[in-house]
């Protein structure tokens, strides 16, 4: 068999590397905090059947998900990746409650650029009025006239 030079997990566990080692494309020695970080939650030898039992066209994602999942568990051991979906789905709510104030606000704005319109056009029409039609104007007196005959 020939040799290479150590893999993360070789490299790790002070052994020689393969060519047909099946850590080597994803655990590079350049970034052994990779393995570390899934030898530490799911040990060498499950990492390993794990990738034994991948088809070979998965692996990278198996690698991947595995190191988030590792990674997260370290960070949070209690909650691990759940406590990531969790905190993102406080933010969607977060966020679709901040949207629909935005959407309300806007409405409301809407509104009163519509009612602002509105009473310009009232004004345009009473400019437009001439001067020699008549505005009738109601007095106090008048008021008090209506009031008996009703």
């Amino acid at each position: 068999m020939s040799y290479r030079s150590p893999c993360a997990a070789c490299e790790f566990h002070g052994r020689r590397c393969y060519e047909n080692c099946i850590f080597a494309p994803y655990f590079p020695s350049t970034d052994p905090e990779r393995f570390e970080s899934v030898n530490r939650i799911y040990g060498a030898r499950t990492v390993g059947t794990m990738l034994q039992q991948t088809p070979v066209h998965l692996r990278e994602d198996t690698v991947e998900t595995m190191l988030f999942e590792a990674r997260a568990r370290i960070e949070d051991p209690i909650y691990g990746s759940v406590g990531i979906i969790s905190r993102m789905q406080h933010e969607i709510v977060v966020a679709r409650y901040k949207i629909a104030v935005m959407q309300q606000q806007i409405a409301y704005y809407k509104a009163k650029e519509d009612e602002a319109s509105i009473f310009t056009d009232h004004e345009q029409d009473s400019l437009d009025l001439e001067f020699d039609d008549e505005i009738p104007e109601i007095s106090s007196e008048d008021d008090k006239s209506e009031d008996k005959k009703e």
